[in-house]
């Protein structure tokens, strides 16, 4: 699995189809990697001009870290939105929303991956008219509609992270009594009257400090390692 995510950023407010998405690579991390400025354009390994970067935690998620500004930035999820605060890891999930600069874009999480690049548009072959009757035009409005329903009532809150996730405790030994698992904190955040939750629309979770990666395994013939007749 590689230790890389990959994912496209969707600009929501593109008229030309060949400028509307961009294939990215979030780097595990807070070493410089893929950033957005304060209008929402990717950046890739710079120092100055960012507003927010885009990273993978140690537990495989991808996380937005608001840096220092003023600029509010706003992650949606369904009908759910909550405010990013500066310094404080947001765990993002596929179809996630951002708002920022005056521009809104949507995350497109496609997985694990070995290979890393800069930000680059996806190009799009120009797409063929379609014809539709009346009749089916109408069908097909209804059928998005109802599917566009039943995925906000089924998607779950926007989580924000206090702590990295524990490490697994081992097979012999029991939970402390104060261990506080992932270290979350529930935060409210805001809802449409008259939305319930349930065991799909778990809270908020902040964490204080991102997961660090591990550390890479010590070489093999190391200062440790005893050679025959020594």
């Amino acid at each position: 699995m590689g230790e890389h995510l990959a994912l496209c950023i969707e600009d929501l407010d593109a008229d030309n189809p060949n400028e509307r998405y961009v294939q990215c690579v979030a780097v595990p991390g807070r070493a410089p990697g893929l950033r957005l400025d304060p209008r929402g354009q990717p950046l890739w390994r710079v120092e100055q001009g960012a507003a927010c970067e885009l990273w993978r935690s140690a537990d495989g998620r991808l996380v937005l870290w608001k840096l220092d500004g003023p600029e509010p930035i706003v992650v949606t999820r369904a009908r759910r939105s909550v405010e990013v605060p500066v310094g404080k890891p947001v765990m993002l999930l596929d179809k996630d929303g951002i708002d920022m600069g005056g521009r809104h874009l949507r995350i497109h999480v496609h997985g694990p991956t070995a290979q890393e690049h800069a930000p680059r548009p996806l190009v799009t072959s120009r797409p063929r008219p379609v014809f539709r009757t009346a009749a089916s035009a109408v069908v097909l409005g209804a059928t998005l509609v109802a599917t566009t329903a039943g995925s906000a009532q089924e998607a779950p809150p926007i989580e924000v992270r206090e702590h990295p996730p524990a490490p697994p405790l081992p097979p012999d030994a029991g939970s402390a009594p104060d261990d506080p698992g992932t270290g979350s904190v529930m935060v409210e955040d805001e809802r449409l009257p008259g939305e319930e939750s349930g065991a799909d629309n778990e809270p908020i979770e902040v964490r204080d400090t991102p997961p660090a990666p591990p550390p890479p395994p010590p070489p093999a013939g190391g200062c440790c390692s005893r050679q025959p007749g020594t």
